[in-house]
């Protein structure tokens, strides 16, 4: 019955606010409860079937903007249904007819009066509102129409920002929907400053339902504000021709409007810093710049602190060093330095820089290997007198990225979160380049990007999304190129795309790490510190027991080169080695899905709260039916509605939507914990 009645008077009047009333005392009882076992709270789903019938009469009466139509009705028995029908009819057309041609504004104040008031006549009991819900937009007509709900509230809601003279254009798809609006303003000179642009756009996103881009033409005084396409799910990391304009901007990801989007070397961001859990594509991201990086040519150096993250680099053309453990990457990490100090010295003695080869440095895991490297150096000091209290590889990394610009070394970091440690003391002034994979923290994108707001509502279950700085500087959402990894390639088509990106010949042979004897000429041992500090690189194939060997120790360098010093890259060349390709496992795409269990998903225990409270990053209980949670984008003060908060949202799969809601209402939410808390519940 409640489905006939729906569709039977669902229309342009009978769709947007839904108003249940019901006597006094009564209970609702149309869903079946299934209890949470995590939280012990309810999770509750549509039964389906006919809907069970309550033994009181409970109505839901669904309104447009004027408060008009209904929706369901449930009740007891024949009798109790054709009453309830009788009524909400009655009461619909009191409302439509009893006040026709009167505005929204003389109507909204006292649609619930008046509806209470003929349900009660009507059935000759004595009932109360139960709930309003007021979340959805609502709907308006004139006499020559229907009118976009989201273009009436983009037509209230600019010329509050911009000004009352503020002119729109509407531009619509061949269905009618609206899919830009373009305003001519007289604002002048505002709009030039940034922030300015910014509170204007971020407003329009969280004021009009969908996801809204901003193109401002300052010249000519006007804005548009265009729906956002849909990202497609992955992105085939595609080898591309190498001409000189492109020879140092690595292709990385590419944005909602299939543009390219680069590490550009030779602009502000010679070291890249990428941020990202487990499971949203930061692997990949890496993987895709070692190849590109060797496919140029260039030698690469992987410290890889899991230690299997890059197994399939080891025997990858060009990649010289795969680094595992932590006596082998400090080595490479001073190593490194001594390259740089090396080549500072030649540009003293008159070499030109410009003619330096580029060396990528990959260190991968940057906060767990702070960790590994500070309980190696805490065994080394128990040992070793008179060492200082921090390692320091602390400091060669800050120098690194200081200095290692114009000595064409460049860092590539990532790291499970961002860091103030890492980020403070300078070192976020010298990685303008930034990705963070899947949504951030507050905390986290304030730390990334000075903002608290950008990138915390990414999908999480959008593998190899995130967000990025553009090459006109603007920070927004990318999709990362996919980059197979070699070790789980197996069907024709990816095999093909690794064949496309390996270089064709491997320019630089493999290298190994000799840290040198291991006991003086006494018998005395050496300690580990000692020998990382007289650490030298040497061919792969001149394998000793001293030798730290980068990779699996299987070697495609050309025999007969000679050791050159400290940090001092093997150039040379050979034949066009294999890529290790295991057949025998199958790709497995990691969906990025949240963890089963809520408490270790970086986010607290659920609270309710008044919808003025809620934030940016937090999570929001958008349908308790369903039981679906969205990460809220923005929450606003709504500029038509007053006393209303709206907040924007997205679901895990990319759907999302706007709210409108009182600003006292109770909403479900779950709040991101502070990075501290939340890295204590992972461990």
């Amino acid at each position: 019955m409640t489905d006939i009645l729906a569709g039977a008077l669902s229309g342009p009047l009978c769709h947007q606010h839904l108003t249940e009333v019901t006597r006094q005392g009564a209970t609702r009882d149309v869903f079946d409860h299934q209890p949470n076992a995590t939280n012990n709270e309810h999770r509750r789903r549509p039964r389906r079937g006919a809907p069970r019938l309550a033994q009181d009469c409970v109505l839901a009466v669904a309104a447009d903007a004027a408060g008009y139509g209904i929706a369901s009705i449930t009740g007891h028995g024949v009798l109790a249904v054709a009453c309830a029908v009788g009524t909400v009819l009655a009461a619909a057309a009191v409302c439509v007819f009893g006040h026709r041609g009167v505005k929204r504004a003389e109507l909204a104040p006292d649609f619930i009066s008046k509806l209470l008031e003929t349900v009660e006549k009507r059935l000759e009991l004595e009932m109360t509102v139960k709930t309003h819900d007021r979340r959805r937009w609502p709907a308006t007509s004139n006499d020559d129409g229907e009118v976009d709900p989201i273009e009436e509230r983009a037509r209230k809601t600019l010329p509050q920002l911009l000004g009352a003279s503020t002119k729109l254009a509407a531009e619509k798809n061949q269905a009618g929907e609206l899919i830009a609006v373009t305003a001519s303003h007289s604002v002048g000179v505002k709009v030039a400053a940034a922030g300015y642009r910014l509170r204007v756009e971020r407003s329009i996103s969280t004021m009009l339902s969908g996801r809204w881009k901003a193109s401002w033409d300052l010249t000519e005084d006007t804005v548009t504000f265009r729906l956002r396409p849909t990202f497609p799910k992955s992105v085939p990391h595609r080898r591309e021709p190498i001409a000189s304009e492109n020879l140092f901007k690595l292709p990385i990801a590419v944005d909602e409007d299939g543009h390219i989007v680069r590490w550009d070397l030779t602009a502000g961001g010679p070291h890249a810093l990428l941020s990202g859990k487990t499971g949203k594509g930061k692997t990949v991201l890496i993987n895709g710049v070692v190849m590109e990086a060797a496919m140029r040519g260039w030698p690469v150096w992987i410290a890889d602190p899991k230690p299997v993250e890059f197994m399939a680099m080891r025997s990858w053309p060009n990649v010289q060093l795969v680094a595992t453990d932590v006596v082998e990457i400090i080595a490479m990490l001073k190593l490194a330095h001594d390259e740089m100090e090396r080549r500072y010295a030649q540009i003293d003695d008159g070499v030109d820089e410009s003619g330096f080869e580029p060396l990528t440095v990959v260190v991968d895991e940057f906060r767990n290997l702070v960790r590994q490297i500070d309980d190696w150096w805490a065994r080394v000091r128990a040992h070793q007198k008179g060492l200082p209290t921090s390692c320091p590889v602390h400091g060669w990394l800050p120098t690194l990225a200081e200095k290692a610009r114009t000595a064409k070394i460049h860092l590539l970091v990532g790291t499970q979160r961002p860091d103030a440690t890492f980020l403070g003391e300078g070192m976020r002034d010298n990685f303008d380049t930034r990705f963070s994979l899947g949504p951030l923290s507050p905390q986290g994108a304030q730390m990334m990007w000075e903002a608290p707001h950008l990138g915390v509502a990414v999908p999480r279950h959008a593998r190899g999304r995130g967000t990025a700085r553009l090459e006109d500087d603007r920070i927004d959402e990318v999709q990362v190129l996919w980059t197979p990894d070699p070790r789980r390639a197996s069907s024709p088509e990816v095999l093909r795309i690794l064949e496309d990106l390996k270089p064709d010949r491997a320019v630089h042979d493999r290298l190994a790490i000799d840290l040198g004897d291991e006991s003086d000429l006494e018998g005395a041992e050496i300690s580990e510190w000692t020998r990382i500090r007289e650490a030298r690189l040497v061919p792969a194939e001149a394998v000793t027991e001293n030798v730290r060997v980068s990779g699996d120790g299987v070697t495609t360098s050309t025999p007969g080169k000679e050791t050159h010093g400290a940090g001092h890259a093997i150039s040379g060349s050979g034949p066009r080695p294999d890529v290790a390709l295991v057949d025998a496992m199958h790709e497995v795409e990691d969906t990025g899905e949240a963890p089963a269990d809520e408490s270790q998903d970086g986010y607290g225990e659920h609270s309710h709260v008044a919808s003025s409270r809620v934030s940016a990053g937090d999570l929001l209980l958008v349908d308790e039916d369903l039981w679906l949670w969205a990460m809220v984008e923005d929450a606003q003060d709504d500029l038509v509605d007053d006393g209303n908060i709206c907040i924007d949202w997205r679901t895990d799969d990319d759907e999302s939507g706007s709210l409108s809601l009182p600003a006292a209402e109770v909403v479900t939410i779950r709040s991101p914990l502070e990075p501290d808390a939340a890295a204590a519940d992972v461990r």
